[in-house]
Formats: structure tokens, C-alpha cells, sequence
């Protein structure tokens, strides 16, 4: 599951972010290159503190309460990229206190496997989707895959019930 919600995130961040936004911006917004270069700037500086944000909150209120909701906020993350570097930290941490010694490598394998598939694979699922649809729909398909995997990690971070 942490594999796929990263995979989903990289593929999402690279392909909405990097390519398809200043297309859109471009596009229907009818912004110059140069308004557009700033603002996709702005989005990459934000993730800066985004980042050391997402660290203290996750050492503070554990890991799966803040990885849950900033899962179901990167939605937004397809706009200014901060929920993102909130929730990049998390996945490699939380796998380091869930997973035992001896199977910490294999889990960490998997997770970077599935970020670098996203890399990969984002640009080329969301340009085509992009090509096929509309510009905006890989907007909406990124979503609606997000929504139902924070649903997903919601359901497992879920404390068991007692009788």
C-alpha cells in the first residue's frame, strides 16, 4: 500500500506538476512562460519548508495520523506541491518503525520501487490521458486515485477495536 500511494505521488507530482500544470497555466489561464516559470518556482520553493514541516509533525502526532490526512490533502498538492513534501518524509519513516530489522531492506526496496515507477510512468499516463481526454482530466483521474488510496490507508491505519 505505502508503495502505491508513493508511486501514485511521484507519478502525480511529475507528471501533473512538472509537465501538465504550465501547460494549463499556459493554455487557459493564458499566462506568459515567464508568469508561469515564476509560479512553478514558487511551488518548488514551497516544498522546501513543506518538508521539514512534514518531519516535525509526524516525530510530534506519530506517523500514521499526519500520513492519513496529508495523503487525502494531495489533492491540492496537484496545485502548489506542499502537501507532497509534507507527506514525502513519511512513507520512508513509517516503513522503518513498522517493518522488522531483518525485512527493512526489501520494504525500502519496494517503496523506492514504486516512487521511481511513478517517475517514470506519471509524464507518460498523464500526457497520454491528457492527449486522449482533455488537459484537465488527468487532474481528476489523479484525485480520484488519491482520494480511494487515503481511503485505503485510512482503513489500515484505523486502531483495532477493542470488544
Amino acid at each position: 500500500m505505502m508503495s502505491a500511494v508513493s508511486g501514485i505521488l511521484m507519478a502525480i507530482q511529475t507528471g501533473a506538476l512538472v509537465f501538465l500544470v504550465p501547460l494549463f497555466l499556459a493554455d487557459r489561464a493564458r499566462l506568459a512562460p515567464a508568469r508561469v516559470g515564476m509560479l512553478v518556482g514558487l511551488t518548488a520553493a514551497g516544498r522546501l519548508p513543506a518538508l521539514w514541516i512534514g518531519g516535525v509533525l509526524s516525530d510530534r502526532w506519530r506517523r500514521v495520523r499526519v500520513l492519513a490526512p496529508a495523503a487525502a490533502l494531495a489533492v491540492w498538492s496537484l496545485a502548489s506541491g506542499g502537501v507532497t513534501g509534507i507527506v514525502a518524509p513519511l512513507p520512508t519513516a513509517l516503513v522503518g518503525e513498522l517493518v522488522p530489522p531483518e525485512l527493512l531492506g526489501i520494504a525500502v526496496g519496494w517503496l523506492r520501487t514504486g516512487t521511481d515507477v511513478g517517475h517514470v510512468l506519471g509524464p507518460l499516463g498523464l500526457g497520454a490521458l491528457a492527449d486522449a481526454v482533455d488537459l484537465s482530466a488527468p487532474f481528476f483521474a489523479g484525485a480520484a486515485i488519491l482520494i480511494v488510496l487515503a481511503w485505503r490507508c485510512r482503513r489500515h491505519a484505523a486502531p483495532p477495536r477493542v470488544g
